[in-house]
């Protein structure tokens, strides 16, 4: 039917590219109640060609998505890529499962990518963390490769006892798990320190910050030792006194690393150097120990011995009263140990950094790492290198610049790229095969022309690398 001028008429479309289809509704003038009828009656009709648009755009859709065709087995080595690009920590998973039904099938039913628990807790998210990580266990079968548990965001006026049942029902959770994972914890709470230290076999703790000073908590940390299960310990800004009894505490330690000790608590009931006699840490293979107090730095130079050392870091601060004994605490280090790592702190001077290296030179390592140096540092570290009495095992080499360095000047560029040469032909001459070194952290005022630092290397058997970031990787190639 057309339409007439007698008529009021609409043309509608259903949307899927289908014919139009007119109604007509008749305006009957003296019949107004009529009218109204008409026009309910073509809002119904309006309404279903909604609906129907609807459906059809849905089947376009399920029928033309790329996405919705790929094969599962695709689609889910997309979502692994995709999970390790966002990290846990934004718990990927859950995002891609309200993306459609079909996705959400496919999330739940793979397990591989519910391994990985990341929480950053904070006073209003707490309570819910148990029914949180209880869906992880039940998605992966209780088979975790990490828990990582972020307390940082701790408000520091919350009683502590308002947390106490949330944290009582997570570690409750965790207990529930067939086997204990690695598990990471930054500035956790002393109540969860307790618990997981009393009940639990963690393998793995990190501590972040003093907790009671963090989250207003009095209590110092307390532990039952010996605490057997524990293999890796990281410690950040945790008291002097709590740090060495937490070395001595765990007899089955792989892994100890401190940064920044604070000074010994109120409560420290002797003094940190009270050894009668040399204490041995059989399983100790990764040491990082950060050089800060005088009492630290005595125990550990003075009566500590680590047989299974494969691993130094030595993160000085500027302090060098006890240069004389980590001279003799290098030459008791085993011949395991075939890495040193050379932490400077910004307060460290060039005489200092010059006594450390004239300490290490005759240990027999295969690695040397120079992190949180100046660029005068790295020039002499470059020329020692030269020299066939510094180190002759060495095959690796490694220079950090520190942060807030200065900038090396880009018309000298070619003159340190001729250093590296230098080096690397010596190195080659002393019958080390394989030597490489990396540079990292090399920055320059203005850009530097990097065809001609490979042209200087052209032709010598070298192989150099500019990252884009800065970093030089080079290394002996055949000669």
């Amino acid at each position: 039917m057309s339409p007439t001028s007698t008529e009021t008429s609409s043309r509608m479309l259903c949307g899927c590219q289908c014919k139009g289809h007119w109604f007509t509704v008749e305006a009957r003038k003296d019949e107004p109640d009529f009218i109204y009828e008409d026009i309910e009656r073509l809002n119904e009709v309006i309404d279903h060609f909604r609906i129907l648009k609807a459906q059809r755009l849905r089947q376009f859709n399920k029928i033309h998505s790329s996405m919705r065709n790929l094969p599962n087995e695709i689609l889910l080595s997309i979502f692994e890529h995709y999970c390790s690009l966002v990290g846990p920590r934004k718990h990927p998973v859950l995002t891609l499962g309200a993306v459609s039904a079909h996705w959400r099938d496919l999330v739940e039913n793979s397990s591989q990518l519910w391994t990985r628990f990341d929480l950053v807790l904070s006073d209003e998210m707490l309570p819910g963390a148990a029914s949180l990580l209880e869906m992880y266990r039940e998605h992966n079968g209780s088979s975790f490769e990490s828990i990582q548990l972020d307390f940082r965001m701790f408000s520091a006026g919350r009683q502590c006892k308002e947390r106490r049942n949330p944290i009582q029902r997570l570690v409750q959770s965790i207990k529930t798990l067939e086997t204990f994972p690695r598990i990471k914890l930054h500035q956790p709470p002393v109540d969860l320190l307790r618990i997981l230290n009393n009940d639990l076999n963690v393998p793995e703790v990190h501590l972040s910050n003093p907790p009671h000073l963090v989250t207003g908590e009095k209590t110092i940390p307390r532990f039952s030792f010996p605490w057997l299960a524990l293999t890796t310990l990281k410690l950040c800004q945790i008291q002097v006194d709590v740090c060495t009894n937490l070395l001595l505490g765990c007899p089955n330690l792989v892994e100890f690393s401190t940064n920044d000790p604070l000074l010994a608590t109120d409560e420290c009931i002797r003094p940190t150097s009270d050894h009668a006699h040399a204490i041995s840490f059989p399983k100790l293979r990764y040491l990082s120990w950060y050089h800060a107090w005088r009492l630290w730095d005595d125990n550990l130079l003075s009566f500590y011995r680590f047989p299974a050392l494969e691993y130094f870091d030595w993160r000085g601060n500027g302090y060098d009263h006890s240069l004389n004994l980590f001279s003799s605490f290098i030459i008791s280090l085993p011949q395991s140990c075939r890495t040193i790592q050379i932490s400077a702190g910004k307060e460290n001077n060039m005489v200092m950094k010059l006594q450390i290296l004239q300490l290490i030179k005759n240990h027999p390592i295969d690695k040397l790492i120079c992190s949180h140096f100046d660029i005068l540092s790295l020039h002499i570290i470059l020329e020692r290198l030269k020299d066939s009495t510094f180190i002759p095992s060495l095959n690796f080499f490694k220079w950090e610049q520190g942060v807030g360095c200065d900038t090396y000047e880009s018309d000298r560029i070619f003159k340190l790229t001729r250093l590296f040469k230098d080096v690397l032909r010596c190195r080659h001459e002393m019958g080390v095969v394989g030597f490489r070194m990396e540079i990292d952290g090399l920055r320059t005022r203005v850009p530097y022309n990097k065809h001609e630092v490979y042209k200087i290397m052209e032709g010598s058997g070298f192989d150099i690398d500019i990252a884009e970031d800065g970093r030089w990787i080079m290394s002996i190639m055949s000669l």
